[in-house]
């Protein structure tokens, strides 16, 4: 009997990664819209454990790697510990990387499913335009002081980093969505994560 029980009461932990300003925040927010699931950046665990100097955690000098690859420990206990106590969860974050997907996924194949947003398509300048037109709808606006270098150099790192994003996805056979418009494709991602 309780094993059958078990069986019924099936948790999922549901993971969004992908580049920076992709639209992780805004498909979790819709997928909130609609189920009782539990929400967690991990911008608030990079923001908690940079304050602790001996994990040498630097949000304002290292990249998104260097601080996924830091966090990355943490996020798998924390998911761990969510597995273990079958809390349905919703996470979303830069720092999900495709490696840490792929060992939670071989670790627990029925309780994990992840998507990884990118934008390998654009031009360095349509991606500077939608990150420009996004600023005052965008949580984190980090970049809106910017000047127009800035702006150009954030958007072609930006673009590379989703080039390397899907590579690391299809090397390990994880799903990677290519966002052009994030507000016409959310229905769709809701529909093949949940």
């Amino acid at each position: 009997m309780y094993v059958l029980l078990y069986m019924y009461f099936v948790n999922m932990i549901y993971l969004i990664g992908g580049t920076a300003k992709s639209g992780k925040t805004y498909l979790a927010k819709k997928i909130l819209e609609e189920n009782n699931i539990s929400y967690f950046s991990t911008d608030y665990l990079m923001i908690a454990l940079s304050q602790i100097e001996a994990l040498d955690i630097s949000v304002d000098t290292e990249d998104d790697r260097s601080v996924a690859k830091k966090l990355s420990p943490y996020l798998q206990s924390m998911i761990e510990a969510m597995v273990y106590n079958r809390i349905d969860y919703l996470i979303e974050g830069v720092h999900i990387t495709p490696s840490l997907v792929y060992t939670l996924i071989k670790k627990y194949p029925d309780k994990i499913k992840a998507c990884f947003l990118g934008y390998t398509e654009l031009s360095y300048q349509e991606k500077k335009a939608d990150l420009i037109n996004h600023q005052s709808r965008m949580e984190n606006c980090w970049y809106k002081h910017y000047s127009d270098e800035n702006m150009n150099q954030l958007a072609s790192f930006l673009i590379d980093y989703s080039k390397a994003l899907k590579n690391e996805c299809q090397a390990l056979d994880l799903t990677y969505i290519e966002v052009k418009d994030i507000t016409k494709q959310v229905y769709g991602m809701i529909d093949d994560l949940i």
